[in-house]
């Protein structure tokens, strides 16, 4: 009987649990337009960018640079016609709290040096003009280590809150 119970318990768990995106969510998701991480492993990155990790997140400026726009329009599949991220201010959440590009870049790092072989899990949040003045001028957020889809009101919330 308990065997059983617990079988129904675990079955209504699994099912109940939405499921992972995979891909690209659409403009019309209610989380605004997010990019899923497309890339997880360092393999699948080119050799080009991983051999110029360590120029990568080494400024205190949120602007991305020649490498780390490439990095992540590789990471995230960006189409550069639609959104190059070079050159644009950039925010970095990890989970929910308020980080650097430096922060994000040294973990990275670490788990590229240690031989890890994948890349651990991020978001990017392209934000349109209205919600670039509301989140203090950023352009986009990078979300990272974050255990739940954070909605995009969630995510300028916490970007106005910090910025004050």
């Amino acid at each position: 009987m308990k065997k059983s119970l617990f079988i129904i318990n675990i079955a209504l768990l699994v099912y109940s649990c939405p499921p992972v995106v995979q891909g690209n969510r659409s403009e019309k998701n209610p989380l605004g337009q997010v990019y899923d991480q497309r890339v997880r492993e360092f393999a699948e990155i080119p050799q080009f960018l991983l051999d110029s990790i360590n120029t990568m997140g080494i400024d205190g400026i949120p602007v991305l640079n020649e490498f780390e726009g490439n990095y992540f329009n590789n990471l995230f599949k960006v189409d550069p016609q639609a959104s190059n991220l070079r050159g644009k201010r950039i925010c970095f959440l990890r989970g929910g709290s308020l980080k650097t590009k430096a922060d994000y870049f040294n973990e990275t790092r670490d788990r590229y040096k240690q031989n890890y072989s994948i890349i651990g899990g991020s978001a990017l949040y392209v934000f349109d003009e209205t919600q670039k003045k509301e989140s203090g001028g950023y352009d986009a957020a990078i979300v990272y280590w974050s255990k739940f889809a954070i909605p995009m009101e969630d995510v300028i919330k916490r970007l106005k809150e910090s910025c004050k």
